[in-house]
């Protein structure tokens, strides 16, 4: 009788237990719909323009397979980190299976950028040497971007003297100019004083070549090889007195074209030993004479070249090559008194 009675409450006892274990296993897998997934934070982008990071399943629901959240995406879609761990040891409740009549949350994905913002000066005047500076700094640094920094330097697009009204101040203007400041100035306007001065177009550009042909001589050290590269350039002769008795002997208009083209020869050499003197006073400028010292005299001397072109008579032309000389005699005692 009581092995009955045991072996009746033995099986009972595991019917119970199978009832419990059916039981409870039906109503866990009720209190959960989903796995619950922790992810990392995204890594900085790659090469190839995407980004990755790593997800961990931290709640396996025994009724769900919730796959994992994407580990890849592109660098222009990114998500928002994931929320920080709620505190406490115990797993995070389950996530709840989400309405098909709510609408998508919104999109947080940050604004990209694809280069760095620079805040930059106006350009400033041109200084002595032609150029123009402005000041430039970055006022926004796009990550893992790096821009090159704009230009804060530039070339003089205008010109600083030639286009001043008189001319005193368009030849202090050029002698306060560095040698790479006077490059671009000539550059950009190759225009002599004398050459001004002329109202026919024609005239102006002849003159205009004249110069710099002779810009050549000018870079002999010795004034004798400077007048024999102008000579060379006019072709004009040694003697005069011997060329001239020579256009004599021809007849009629041919005698009158010799001696006029042996006069206009005879002009310009002139006026080129005027220019002569010009250029050894502003050799003198790095030895320390006055820029103003130097402005005066070389300014007479453009004048006085536009008064012998408007000379009538041999008298007028000797009295302009005297004032010259002159002017000549008073810089040059001024330098003296200002290098001694």
């Amino acid at each position: 009788m009581k092995r009955n009675i045991f072996f009746i409450f033995f099986v009972g006892f595991f019917v119970m237990s199978d009832v419990f274990i059916l039981y409870t296993h039906h109503s866990s897998a009720q209190s959960c719909s989903a796995d619950t997934w922790q992810c990392g934070d995204w890594k900085i982008c790659q090469r190839n323009g995407t980004q990755l990071r790593t997800c961990t399943k931290t709640f396996d629901c025994p009724s769900a397979e919730t796959p994992s959240p994407s580990t890849s995406q592109s660098c222009g879609d990114v998500l928002l980190p994931p929320p920080p761990p709620q505190p406490g040891n115990s797993p995070p409740p389950p996530s709840p299976t989400p309405r098909t009549d709510e609408e998508p949350p919104p999109d947080f994905s940050p604004v990209t950028c694809f280069r760095d913002v620079f805040d930059c000066d106006e350009w400033r005047s041109c200084d002595r040497f032609g150029e123009q500076q402005r000041d430039c700094s970055l006022s926004f640094d796009c990550p893992n971007v790096v821009d090159p920094k704009p230009f804060t330097s530039r070339r003089c697009e205008n010109l600083q003297c030639g286009n001043k009204e008189f001319i005193d101040e368009r030849i202090q203007c050029r002698l306060e100019l560095e040698p790479a400041g006077l490059v671009r100035e000539l550059e950009l306007q190759y225009f002599p004083e004398e050459c001004r001065s002329f109202s026919d177009e024609k005239q102006r550009d002849e003159c205009v070549e004249l110069y710099r042909s002779a810009d050549t001589c000018y870079n002999f050290s010795r004034a004798e090889d400077r007048f024999n590269c102008l000579r060379s350039l006019l072709s004009a002769p040694r003697d005069f007195r011997s060329a001239y008795a020579d256009c004599g002997k021809r007849f009629a208009e041919a005698r009158i074209i010799c001696e006029d083209d042996l006069k206009q020869a005879v002009f310009t050499l002139v006026k080129f030993r005027f220019e002569d003197m010009s250029k050894r006073a502003q050799n003198l400028l790095p030895l320390g004479v006055s820029v103003l010292d130097v402005t005066e005299f070389v300014s007479t001397v453009e004048l006085k070249k536009q008064e012998f072109n408007d000379a009538e008579t041999k008298f007028d032309r000797r009295e302009i090559v005297l004032d010259v000389r002159r002017a000549w005699r008073d810089f040059v005692q001024k330098a003296i008194n200002q290098l001694r």
